[in-house]
């Protein structure tokens, strides 16, 4: 597994969001101390995380639909990391 991404929320520095090949999306909402696996609509292989600056909650990450090596989908979350559409 390679971690491809790491971003932390401006409006809350205790929530960060990880992006790795393989095994997805991981969001701590503690500081590091404990990590969630969200696998529900968003890919195992995400590329690139960015919170929205002026939209706090808001998440932004890239990776592929399916089991695709190359990014060719957006998925949004409004609840920090929580759910994807």
């Amino acid at each position: 597994t390679v971690l491809n991404t790491v971003a932390q929320e401006p409006t809350n520095p205790q929530v960060f969001h990880t992006g790795m090949a393989d095994i997805g999306y991981f969001r701590s909402p503690d500081g590091g101390r404990t990590m969630q696996q969200i696998t529900r609509d968003i890919s195992n292989n995400i590329k690139n995380i960015s919170p929205a600056l002026g939209q706090p909650g808001r998440i932004y990450a890239t990776g592929p639909r399916g089991h695709d090596w190359y990014v060719n989908e957006l998925f949004i979350s409004d609840d920090s990391g929580l759910t994807w559409r």
